[in-house]
């Protein structure tokens, strides 16, 4: 913070506070998105109260079934893909946690807000690529089952096997990498001053990447 810089209305105005940016000035503090006070309550109890709840039901569930399929007496070419969906799933709901819970209370704690901005740009891009992981997973046991079923013996031993579920999950692992790999270029953390607290903190905000329009929608076109 640099000391002789002042803070008033006019550089208030400019979005600047003692040399820094305010925080949450590049992304306008979130006015282009007004909500009813109705809308925020209820936002306010999914995320803070129901969100947490089904969070930790899911991370029990998928603890069990990553704990069970990975047990020797389980190994097969199916149960290699099961427990890396159950795996990829608690990815999910902690990062889900993260990205919902914590920023949710960013306005009630200033140590929440800065770790929030820290670890912002790790946890988007992972939980977006244990999403995709999640989808590729599940296509890859699904054709895994058709092929036990359907068919023919030869081709069962060649592809129903461990050690080709775990090629084809490593494909699958660094497909989703490099596919949401341009996630970690659209956000960055930088110091601020954050008006509720005065005080110095840490904020995300979103590069020319992330704001490119074209790279926008091809995002959302490809995402659906």
């Amino acid at each position: 913070m640099n000391a002789s810089s002042s803070c008033n209305n006019e550089t208030v105005a400019n979005g600047q506070c003692h040399g820094l940016s305010i925080c949450g000035w590049c992304y306008d503090y979130g006015e282009a998105r007004i909500v009813s006070k109705e809308y925020e309550t209820f936002n306010s109890i999914v995320i803070s109260f129901l969100l947490p709840s089904i969070g930790f039901l899911g991370l029990v569930g998928n603890g069990l079934s990553a704990f069970t399929y990975s047990r020797k007496e389980m190994v097969s070419s199916l149960n290699v893909y099961l427990c890396a969906l159950a795996c990829s799933d608690i990815v999910i709901i902690l990062t889900a946690f993260f990205l919902f819970f914590m920023e949710s209370m960013r306005k009630r704690s200033e140590a929440i807000t800065y770790y929030f901005a820290v670890l912002s740009p790790v946890m988007f891009p992972l939980g977006l690529t244990a999403q995709t992981l999640s989808v590729f997973i599940t296509v890859a046991s699904a054709f895994d089952c058709l092929i036990l079923v359907a068919a023919s013996e030869r081709v069962r031993n060649m592809f129903c096997s461990v050690w080709t579920s775990l090629l084809i999950l490593f494909i699958i692992v660094c497909v989703a990498f490099l596919y949401n790999s341009p996630h970690m270029f659209e956000i960055y953390v930088v110091d601020c001053w954050s008006m509720p607290y005065g005080a110095v903190s840490k904020d995300v905000c979103p590069t020319a990447l992330r704001s490119n329009p074209i790279i926008a929608f091809l995002g959302s076109y490809i995402s659906k």
